[in-house]
């Protein structure tokens, strides 16, 4: 869907990303993964960690700046390198 929008609206000067993070230490993040099932998921992880809730918006904030310019219809993957396994 990112890359179809990016298609339509970038003609008219509107760019579209997606911004798809791993788990993030959120407080609701926090109780959900404070677990073993929490420090297995977190050993897939190539970063050995979750996300910060900073790091997400920073993701955001450049994808929303005018130095991304010229980045449309991709998916920043903020996950640690999980899903290059």
């Amino acid at each position: 869907m990112t890359r179809t929008l990016a298609l339509e609206w970038g003609p008219h000067g509107v760019t579209l990303n997606a911004v798809s993070p791993t788990v993030v230490l959120t407080e609701l993040g926090k109780a959900a993964w404070d677990n073993p099932a929490g420090d297995a998921h977190k050993a897939e992880i190539p970063a050995g960690r979750f996300a910060e809730p900073a790091e997400i918006a920073a993701a955001v904030v450049y994808l929303s700046s005018d130095e991304a310019a010229m980045v449309n219809g991709t998916e920043l993957r903020v996950d640690g390198g999980f899903t290059i396994r």
